[in-house]
């Protein structure tokens, strides 16, 4: 290191370190200025030198303040509250200020901070080092006692305090640059005095300091203080005084550091050996107790017995097979589930096994012969694994009331991965099953996540709950229609124009044609009624080009539909939904009741309810009912007016307060709100043949008496707008004769979201399509 341009030999005195005495009062004096400008004439001590060469502080080599040295710059001493001689006036008000913080007066026998290895900035014998070797020198008040060996505070290669560091950055502004390149140690703290009252206050930083007398000297060895060999303290390989404090401080922290490496090494050696534990492969099922089972593809099969977690209560005593996710680990006195590896404490864990909606808690205990190495492989499998158990079912002492297999558990005898899991999931199982309400606190899933990562989320039992019940739904559908003669249908999707007569299809190129994706199979049920079919329906994709961001509307869903013939009124169509939709109201009730339960636990709703005797109300009984309830938007002519969702809502209300009842139907709807394809009102032709259904205030079937006569189907469809030649095959088709006939199309989620009382159809729907949401 080259020799610094700056170096200063006066002892920085913090008013933490230092304590004040009033006898240092003559420092402040003009005496102080004599004295120091005697010393620099004597050479006994300079306060500010600068050396010919550039370097780093602290000096090193020979004093720049020796014969031969050149004296560039001499900064003036000075007391309290005088500003130091900085070259850079920010740098000079913003220390000059921390300065007469300084100034207090010293106290005897306390230490320095001393020099971080890192480059901080500190004070070095009362000097700070800055780039381009500018240093400043903080001459306050001194002792007049022997001031302080502060070489016994430094330790040799290590020396420096975090504590001391901090303390003492507080006194410098943050714009201080940093040096240049670290301060590379060791250094030490050199200190020397004369006789002279000043002189006491110099510090040396430099190695090749000499006393300028020999009694200074002496008294300097006396207070174990070395400058350049003439202490009797042990030196460093660099040449720097080591006291025997800080060989001793040096010998104990090596010591600290060697015990430090050594368990270092063991911990480093224990997570190896758990780690290979923890990856522990399947070599074989029979003799191997737990482990990472290789791929299943197919390449052999075995003759276990595998038992559905549902069917366990009918078990009890035998060792059985069951396959499910790990839900949930803990040890044995944990009250929180972690997904993470633990030590589980008495050799005992808990894993709840899921199979679909049923779960079951396991047991592995090392007091039934399992080691611990086993507890602690299946306490690190990632929550959500797919595992093989074989155990024996037992009844537990006390009823399980985290599970829903309450009388049984497990006792695991071997336990293997088929499917590892990601250690890091989207979101935790347990916070996306919280209840709605926010009763038991604890995070809740947001439902964007949820929809994002759509195949997590469908694990929940509440999701596993809806779409059984949506499932059952279409079953009872099915079941229904069956019973009573109508034969089921798969109608194109693909078709050469709107089905619905408006413009919310999704046009497409078919082969260099337009075409568009069916909006509803009402086209083609109408032209099975011209082929002799009677009653038909049919399940499938319902696709509406409708830019609507609402709680209910979806872009694609899933239709019921039916279509029926009829001898003398509409209101046999009428009849037969009727008795549909109780038939399923009652077959899920029935059918269901758990999955419903499931669903309420997470999210409350009041049970849906139905009398046995619907309400018929027609469009204009249900507008006075409005009218007389004082809602507003309502007018006097309604032969074009619709009901908006609001309106709908109000009704729904006020029908359910009227009748008890939330499932009722709406019957002829003005004629100029309802499809080409619907029958004029006989007795109003502003009116029409129509009806709408509606469950919980909102609608859930849409039908009509659809027009069987070819010229007046023309005549509607010129009416609305529809080309006709867009749909002549449809429009001919009548005219080879059919039957009077109706129907409806229903919303299957819908109807789902309403009878369990959800609060959005994205809910119910497997993976839904909505304006924004294409994927997954």
């Amino acid at each position: 290191m080259e020799r610094a341009d700056m170096c200063a030999w006066n002892c920085l005195h913090h008013r933490k370190n230092f304590g004040f005495r009033p006898s240092n009062v003559f420092f402040a004096s003009g005496s102080f200025f004599v004295s120091c400008l005697l010393f620099v004439v004597t050479g006994v001590c300079t306060p500010l030198c600068k050396s010919r060469n550039s370097g780093f502080f602290p000096c090193t080599g020979r004093s720049p303040c020796e014969p031969g040295a050149s004296v560039r710059e001499v900064g003036p001493p000075f007391s309290g509250g005088t500003t130091c001689p900085v070259p850079n006036p920010l740098y000079r008000a913003k220390i000059g200020r921390q300065v007469r913080r300084l100034a207090s007066g010293p106290r005897p026998n306390r230490q320095l901070p001393c020099v971080a290895r890192d480059g901080s900035w500190l004070p070095v014998g009362g000097a700070l080092c800055l780039p381009q070797s500018h240093v400043l020198t903080f001459l306050v008040p001194g002792s007049l006692h022997r001031p302080t060996a502060v070489s016994s505070y430094i330790k040799g290669p290590s020396v420096g305090t975090t504590h001391r560091l901090r303390t003492f950055s507080k006194l410098l502004p943050s714009a201080l640059p940093r040096p240049a390149q670290p301060l590379l140690g060791p250094w030490n703290f050199v200190s020397g005095y004369t006789r002279s009252p000043f002189s006491r206050l110099c510090c040396s930083l430099s190695n090749s300091c000499k006393m300028s007398t020999p009694e200074a000297k002496r008294e300097d060895a006396a207070a174990h203080v070395g400058c350049n060999g003439d202490s009797s303290s042990p030196l460093s390989a660099e040449g720097a005084t080591v006291s025997k404090k800080a060989q001793k401080k040096a010998e104990k922290e090596a010591a600290k550091e060697a015990a430090k490496a050594l368990k270092r090494e063991a911990l480093e050696a224990e997570q190896r050996a758990a780690q290979a534990i923890l990856q522990k492969k399947v070599e074989d099922i029979a003799t191997d107790a737990y482990g990472y089972l290789p791929i299943i593809d197919s390449g052999s099969r075995t003759d276990r017995v595998w038992v559905p977690v549902a069917n366990l209560h009918h078990h009890v005593g035998e060792v059985v097979w069951i396959r499910g996710r790990i839900h949930e680990c803990r040890g044995k006195d944990d009250r929180e589930y972690v997904a993470v590896v633990f030590s589980p404490s008495g050799g005992v864990a808990f894993l709840v096994l899921r199979e679909r909606q049923q779960t079951v808690q396991a047991v592995l205990d090392t007091k039934q012969g399992l080691g611990k190495d086993m507890i602690k492989w299946v306490c690190a499998v990632p929550m959500e694994s797919v595992v093989d158990v074989q155990g024996k079912v037992v009844a537990p002492e006390f009823e399980i009331q985290s599970t829903t297999q309450k009388g049984v558990e497990i006792a695991v005898q071997k336990i293997f991965c088929v499917s590892k899991a990601a250690q890091e999931l989207p979101f935790q199982l347990r916070d996306a099953m919280r209840p709605e309400d926010g009763s038991e606190g604890g995070i809740r899933v947001n439902p964007d996540t949820r929809l994002d990562n759509r195949i997590l989320d469908l694990r929940t039992p509440v999701n596993q709950a809806i779409f059984r019940i949506q499932s059952e739904t279409v079953q009872l559908f099915r079941e229904f229609l069956l019973k009573r003669g109508f034969v089921e249908i798969h109608s194109p999707k693909l078709i050469g124009g709107a089905s619905e007569g408006g413009a919310s299809c999704f046009p497409l190129k078919y082969f260099g044609r337009d075409a568009c994706l069916a909006q509803s199979p009402q086209l083609y049920k109408q032209m099975a009624m011209c082929a002799d079919f009677d009653r038909v329906f049919e399940i499938g994709p319902v696709f509406r080009a409708e830019n609507s961001n609402t709680h209910r509307h979806l872009c694609e869903f899933t239709g019921l539909d039916l279509e029926m013939t009829f001898k003398e009124h509409y209101s046999e169509v009428l009849d037969v939904l009727d008795d549909l939709f109780k038939f399923i109201f009652r077959g899920l009730s029935e059918r269901c009741k758990e999955e419903i339960d499931t669903f309420h636990q997470q999210y409350p709703a009041e049970p849906f309810t139905w009398i046995e005797k619907t309400p018929r109300l027609t469009f204009s009984e249900g507008v006075q009912m409005l009218r007389d309830a004082g809602c507003p938007g309502v007018p006097d002519d309604v032969s074009e007016f619709d009901l908006n969702t609001e309106q709908e809502r109000t009704l729904g209300k006020l029908v359910k307060a009227k009748y008890g009842t939330d499932f009722y139907m709406l019957i002829q709807y003005p004629l100029a709100v309802r499809p080409f394809y619907t029958m004029p009102d006989p007795h109003d032709k502003k009116f029409s043949n129509s009806y709408d259904f509606f469950m919980r205030n909102e609608e859930i079937i849409s039908g009509a008496q659809r027009v069987h006569d070819a010229d007046m189907l023309t005549e509607r469809c010129q009416a609305c707008g529809v080309p006709p030649s867009s749909i002549q095959t449809y429009i001919d088709s009548f005219r080879l004769g059919t039957a009077p006939h109706g129907g409806a199309g229903i919303g299957l989620e819908r109807v789902v979201m309403l009878f369990l009382g959800a609060k959005n159809i994205r809910q119910v729907s497997l993976f839904p399509r909505d304006p924004k949401r294409l994927t997954p």
